[in-house]
């Protein structure tokens, strides 16, 4: 399973890579610029995409509007994080095309479980193809 991650910050990038390598059968896929995510998860079909809210060119709910409203990418798991811990900021992730929230800092023990459950949902909604 190819899983996208997007967060300008290195060390986000490298946290989060260090967990999704922990999970059986995935493959983190790290991209600090939002634009040049954008333009892969368009061109390819990756499993899940994880994405921050807070980046520049691009912040993290414009980035799920413009996957979301592309053919073919209405099925695909998305967990956006922030450190933005507002409620509102949750509201409009999830009414955006969100699936999933998490704030920062990233807690592994609620990470590794969400990661797999969508995971999970992926392999079931691909199988019913």
């Amino acid at each position: 399973m190819r899983v996208v991650i997007v967060d300008d910050t290195p060390l986000n990038l490298t946290l989060m890579q260090a967990l999704i390598g922990k999970v059986e059968g995935c493959t983190a896929l790290p991209f600090e610029r939002p634009l040049e995510a954008l333009d892969f998860c368009l061109r390819e079909e990756p499993d899940l995409l994880i994405v921050d809210y807070m980046m520049p060119e691009l912040d993290g709910l414009e980035f799920i509007r413009r996957l979301r409203a592309a053919d073919g990418r209405d099925d695909l798991p998305i967990l956006m994080v922030t450190a933005d811990h507002e409620k509102q900021t949750r509201y409009d992730a999830l009414q955006c095309g969100a699936t999933d929230f998490l704030n920062k800092p990233i807690d592994r023990h609620e990470f590794q479980p969400r990661v797999r459950n969508m995971l999970a949902l992926r392999r079931a909604h691909l199988a019913s193809r």
